[in-house]
Parts: C-alpha cells; structure tokens; sequence
C-alpha cells in the first residue's frame, strides 16, 4: 500500500508534496507536516447548498496555522448535483453556499476546488450527461463572474462518464491511487492533456498526523503561479 511518495519522484515529476483535508482528519499538526514536506493543503470548506465545515469544528483556526506554518492553502468544495431539476439553478445554489462562506475566511493562495465526484443521494435528473455539463458550466461561470477561478476535482471514470469532454481548458485535479506511483502516472480524463495535482493515494502517511490522510503532488509551475 502507497503511504507516500520519495523526493526522488518528486523531483523527476516536477512537484511538490501536499494533502487535502475534512472533518475526518482532526489534529493535524501543521509545523511537523510542513517539516515533513508538505507545502500545500486543500481544505474542504462546503458542501451541496448548506453544509459547512465550519458547523463541526473550528475551520477558520485551521486555516490560519496551516498558513502561519507556511503550508499554501485551497479550498475545495463537495458538489451534491441533482438535488435540483434545472441544473443552472442547482449550480448557484451550491454557489451561494460557497460565497457565504468564502466571506468569513482567510484569503486562500490556490483557486476554488469544484470537486464533482458523485451525484446527490436524491438526483433528480433525468439526462445525466447533459446536466452535469450545465452544472460543471454554471458554475465555473458564476464564480468567475465573483472573482474566483477554479480547479476540477474528480475521477477520471466519472468525468468519462458523466461529462461531454469539454472541461479541458481547467486545471485538473486527478485522483488516481496508483499501486506504484514511483514509476507509473494516471490515465487522463478525456478533455484534458495534463493534470496540475495529482491525489495519489487517500492511505497516506506523513509526521504531523497519526492515520491515513489524502497526499497528493503539484507541479511546480503550477505552485509557483500563487
């Protein structure tokens, strides 16, 4: 089981060493991950149109220590598409949930993290593929239009299957927990010719935390755009 990845990879892929966290991942201890290697950290800050990390524990606090320690935050947000008939509609539902709480944290260093991975337990929608797009489309759009820019999360089985291929042009998030991510990179989604991050493992393991936590590498152009 891949618990981390070596500097020697690292160095021959071009990036840096991060993670990404939830409520799941209580007591990280940022001065030790960052000692560790880590240089970013993605946060997950919402979900669907009303859920907020900040209901279950301190997120703010979080944030702030992650970036006095120097760790470069993200934040990603947990799409819950198909609660909603009309797809738009849906999108700046979830959207007002993200500015509501975008407003009351600290300044991130990365664009939002739309992370589109899986449908609501109620979907609604009738036309899978073409709702999905207009979703993915509304909401780029919309955040764009409040100054945000964003990274696509995903698999690349769901985007194959859920979407027309036509979000290439967005840095790409990929997860894909390779056996041997020493010598193997990920299948792209079709669309895309590159991935800007990689998660390469949700069973990794890092000084700082004390169980399996998502790690996940950067390109370091990429990083070094922020």
């Amino acid at each position: 089981m891949v618990s981390t990845i070596s500097t020697k990879r690292l160095n021959e892929l071009g990036c840096v060493l991060g993670l990404d966290c939830s409520k799941y991942q209580k007591n990280i201890t940022w001065n030790k991950v960052y000692a560790a290697g880590i240089r970013f950290a993605f946060i997950k800050i919402t979900e669907g149109t009303n859920y907020s990390e900040d209901d279950v524990y301190n997120l703010k606090a979080r944030i702030l220590e992650a970036q006095k320690q120097g760790v470069k935050t993200g934040y990603y947000h947990f799409a819950q598409p198909g609660n909603v008939n009309i797809p738009e509609d849906d999108a700046k539902q979830e959207i007002t949930n993200v500015l509501n709480h975008l407003k009351i944290l600290p300044k991130c260093d990365f664009p939002i993290v739309l992370d589109v991975e899986a449908y609501s337990n109620n979907n609604i929608w009738d036309n899978k593929m073409d709702h999905m797009d207009r979703f993915i489309n509304t909401f780029i759009t919309e955040m764009k239009k409040n100054g945000h820019d964003i990274i696509i999360y995903s698999y690349r089985s769901f985007i194959d299957d859920n979407t027309d291929h036509i979000f290439g042009d967005y840095p790409l998030w990929l997860a894909s927990y390779l056996n041997d991510p020493e010598h193997y990179t990920p299948t792209l989604p079709s669309g895309w010719s590159e991935w800007k991050i990689w998660q390469f493992t949700e069973k990794g393991r890092i000084d700082g935390y004390d169980g399996d936590i998502d790690l996940d590498v950067m390109k370091n152009e990429y990083f070094n755009q922020f």
